[in-house]
């Protein structure tokens, strides 16, 4: 991936439970990508375990690697239950003003300038700090959640630490030095049903896959007629 242009959307999945849903949001998140001329990227699979949850942990690998080849662009990750909801949404201009920050999120429930959600992260390679949150986050993963832990553990929301535990930790443990790169993103730009520009259908937002899954198709494809673009089936 290295010597791809200035950013980079990343998603990530499991091939059993999650492809499908990363298969209706990649459509629009693709779209988007072409319009702004930025790459487009969808790893399936389970990079680290075995079971369909551990894919929640790729993304730390994948981010580790793009550091390591010398990826200096925005990376920008999306779960796979996330997507783009604005497709004229202006990515450089809103990338260019937060230069001086090394990661992009919106708070969790504690509202501490560590709780980012990791659901819909952005990570400025280019900037000094971003080289220390992935190292230490891959540091902690490999450290804290051993082959033992995952070979035994089937059901992932269970699961501790996870990778957002491990990504807010390492926030936390690094705040005097990291806080005046960590920005700070509104709910209603990202991360949320009604953000106006990622949305994501958090496990809250519906009681089942199915149904989060069809609350986004229902949403993407009011997004992809208005764009004139393709729906999903």
């Amino acid at each position: 991936m290295a010597g791809s242009p200035a950013a980079l959307l990343l998603q990530t999945a499991d091939p059993v439970v999650y492809r499908g849903f990363l298969e209706v949001t990649g459509l629009v998140n693709r779209a988007y990508c072409t319009r702004q001329g930025i790459r487009y990227a969808a790893h399936i699979g389970i990079a680290r375990g075995c079971h369909p949850w551990h894919a929640t942990f790729n993304r730390i690998l994948l981010l580790k690697g793009l550091l390591d080849e010398g990826f200096t662009g925005w990376l920008l990750y999306l779960d796979a239950d996330a997507y783009v909801a604005d497709l004229d949404f202006d990515l450089h201009g809103f990338l260019a003003s937060r230069a001086h920050r090394s990661i992009l999120g919106a708070l969790g429930h504690n509202k501490a300038l560590s709780d980012i959600n990791a659901g819909v992260v952005f990570f400025n390679f280019a900037h000094q700090d971003t080289a220390l949150i992935l190292t230490e986050w891959h540091r902690l993963f490999l450290q804290e959640v051993t082959e033992e832990m995952l070979a035994g553990s089937t059901a992932g929301w269970s699961f501790a630490p996870n990778d957002q535990d491990l990504l807010q930790r390492v926030l936390a443990e690094n705040l005097v030095r990291l806080w005046p790169g960590i920005g700070i993103e509104e709910r209603d730009v990202f991360n949320s049903t009604k953000a106006s520009f990622i949305r994501q259908i958090l496990r809250r937002d519906a009681p089942s896959l199915a149904e989060r899954m069809a609350l986004a198709r229902r949403d993407i494809t009011r997004i992809a007629l208005a764009a004139g673009l393709p729906v999903p089936d």
